[in-house]
């Protein structure tokens, strides 16, 4: 018992790590549906006779699938890192319950916990930079839209559209 109290201090940090990948994960998913979302929104205001911006909303979708494409694999990468540090705690109980020595495991695990968090992070970064390169756009968009007196946004069954 006196060696486990240890091992349970070293798990600790791992254990937060794993709470903190999370908080990550839920924002990556949030990017992604919002990706999601303004491509139903562009479909639907493409599919207008003449929608205002036009050239500006057909540049979209393909910054969007790129973007989509990016947070999709990070989101991959940040289940596979929260995975890799469960598994490296449950290397730590089994190095101090039992009497194998595994610290190539330990070490094994920890750094790839580390490269898969550092890949979906750096996979992530770019959908924040095209975001950026949508937002001209997408404010004409918004204010073309806002300027007809009869636009609202509405969801019907799993699309959007704009009345």
């Amino acid at each position: 018992m006196v060696d486990l109290i240890p091992t349970l201090q070293t798990a600790i940090g791992p254990v937060i790590l794993i709470s903190g990948v999370a908080l990550l994960l839920l924002t990556m998913t949030n990017r992604l549906g919002r990706a999601i979302d303004r491509a139903r929104l562009i479909g639907a205001s493409l599919a207008e006779p003449n929608p205002p911006a036009r050239p500006a909303l057909e540049a979209q979708p393909h910054i969007l699938w790129r973007s989509s494409r990016l947070i999709r694999a990070a989101i991959g990468l940040a289940t596979i890192s929260a995975l890799m540090a469960a598994t490296l705690v449950i290397a730590l109980f089994f190095s101090a319950l039992l009497p194998v020595e595994i610290p190539w495991l330990i070490t094994l695990l920890f750094v790839a916990w580390m490269l898969s968090l550092i890949l979906a992070l750096g996979l992530f970064l770019p959908w924040r930079r095209s975001n950026w390169r949508c937002a001209p756009t997408a404010s004409t968009t918004c204010e073309s839209v806002r300027r007809r007196p009869s636009a609202r946004l509405t969801c019907r069954a799993d699309t959007w559209s704009s009345d």
